[in-house]
């Protein structure tokens, strides 16, 4: 959508890393300086979740495939989305 990378550029800028946001995208070019998401031990923040290619964004598809991979590889103690 359009203004996505502002706004993400925004909440990033705003937050920082001790946020531990997690941006859920279509394509890595909405914002190419975050890596993958991972279960590293010292993870670096912000980080990207992929969608898988044909999820359409806001759609409940994207909001189980979103739940469902932040609980298995980050296991949040709080999360909102």
């Amino acid at each position: 959508p359009d203004g996505r990378k502002d706004r993400l550029d925004s909440i990033a800028d705003t937050w920082g890393p001790t946020a531990r946001v997690i941006f859920v995208v279509n394509n890595i070019t909405e914002f190419p300086q975050a890596p993958l998401i991972s279960n590293n031990l010292n993870p670096q923040y912000p980080q990207l979740l992929l969608l898988p290619s044909g999820t359409k964004d806001r759609s409940v598809a994207a909001l189980e495939y979103t739940i469902r991979t932040i609980l298995k590889t980050v296991n949040p103690d709080f999360a909102f989305f």
